[in-house]
């Protein structure tokens, strides 16, 4: 009902005169002047409320992000329903420290009349209230964020966030961890589930005292973090400015900001750099963990990591099948002009049922670095092959007896 309030004052636009615009519950004298708006009632296609985005945390804690046209209505309005919102919101709260000092325990048809008593502008904290299975016990509101974008196109995924309500991040908790959440930030929405996938990437990845863990396509921090207590250092890398910034606090929040550099940018910019900056204890043992979007790894970031001998293992987490197929091969084939370096060869893999009832799984597979015996015993392979494959060759391009040939050697 909150968000038909939006609408409501919207589609007040059509009854509106020529000198004023209506905003409900203010006497005529209170009404602001009308400003011009970008476009007439008529040519508006689409609607102020484009886009919601809801999370929530596993305590019951959520997060609301709005996208909005703001470009339809007129000047002021907008404001209005800023204000609406902020006065929704506060009403909610209220409700909530109620609650910490008394619990509310009425029965459902007392508080179905209550609802319908109340005003229009109160049904959002008469909702509250109401007990539902369907509700999440204790669960409660911390951030309302709201970001503008017009057209027919998609929002930018940095666009800025204005906080109209609480704190601008979200608080999870994995693994024993609790991290920090914008937005835009990356987050496992299967969070049990998640445990135990790390767990395992925990334990086939095989991290040591002195392991430098990769951290490529880090989001943040999440990975890094909840296996920071295996290895000696941890390097993130993620183009999500913001996502960085998460990793950063996540790692303050959880005490292992001495293991942790994090790099903004995109991970073939970044990749080079930051093993320029590692010291030479740091390089002795690296293992790279790869959680790229669905369109998976950039070339030039495989080619980068083939050329680095130091990485022996690879635990690649795809959510996108096709993309794991696609890059798989150059990890794996045999050295060439663009990909130098040692290759590798899949040592395992398993399914995660990230999301249950769907034909999405989350595939993991193990890569390990081929050892210069096992690249020896390849080309010797490869050597006796060719040699075998030349003489076949020539056997069958000698030319064959002609027929008096066989009948004199008859």
């Amino acid at each position: 009902s909150m968000l038909d309030k939006g609408t409501q004052l919207q589609q007040q636009q059509d009854n509106v005169n020529e000198d004023a615009v209506v905003v409900e519950g203010e006497p005529d004298s209170k009404r602001p002047p009308r400003a011009e708006a970008t476009s007439s009632p008529s040519t508006v296609s689409h609607q102020f409320w484009r886009r919601v985005q809801i999370r929530h945390s596993t305590v019951g804690d959520v997060m609301v992000d709005l996208e909005v046209d703001p470009s339809i209505l007129p000047v002021g309005l907008v404001d209005e329903i800023k204000k609406r919102l902020i006065s929704e919101l506060s009403e909610v709260e209220k409700t909530y420290d109620g609650a910490a000092e008394e619990e509310i325990q009425t029965n459902n048809t007392t508080q179905s009349s209550e609802v319908a008593e109340k005003p229009d502008s109160h049904r959002l904290v008469s909702a509250m209230k109401r007990p539902s299975p369907l509700v999440i016990k204790n669960c409660k509101l911390v951030s309302l964020q709201w970001h503008f974008h017009s057209g027919p196109t998609m929002c930018a995924h940095e666009a800025p966030r204005e906080t109209i309500f609480g704190v601008p991040t979200l608080m999870e908790n994995l693994c024993g961890m609790k991290f920090l959440l914008s937005p835009p930030s990356f987050f496992q929405v299967n969070t049990p589930t998640s445990e135990r996938m790390l767990d395992r990437v925990a334990d086939v990845a095989q991290l040591k005292a002195n392991t430098t863990l990769l951290d490529l396509c880090c989001g943040t921090g999440i990975i890094g973090i909840c296996l920071s207590k295996y290895v000696k250092k941890i390097v993130g890398i993620e183009m999500v400015v913001s996502a960085i910034d998460n990793a950063k606090v996540n790692a303050a929040n959880n005490g292992v900001t001495e293991k942790t550099t994090y790099y903004a940018a995109k991970v073939e910019d970044a990749l080079h750099q930051a093993m320029n900056a590692l010291s030479a204890e740091e390089k002795t043992d690296i293992v790279a963990i790869f959680d790229p979007p669905r369109a998976g790894m950039h070339p030039s970031v495989l080619s980068a990591v083939r050329n680095i001998p130091q990485i022996r293992r690879i635990v690649y987490i795809s959510c996108d099948q096709q993309a794991l197929i696609r890059d798989c091969p150059s990890l794996m084939k045999e050295p060439t002009k663009k990909f130098r370096g040692t290759p590798y060869t899949i040592e395992g893999s398993f399914g995660i049922d990230l999301f249950p009832h769907t034909p999405h799984v989350e595939m993991v597979v193990v890569l390990n670095k081929v050892t210069n015996e096992q690249m020896s015993k390849y080309y010797e392979t490869e050597a006796k092959y060719r040699v075998k494959g030349a003489a076949a060759e020539e056997e069958d391009a000698a030319p064959s007896p002609t027929a008096a040939e066989d009948a004199a050697s008859e």
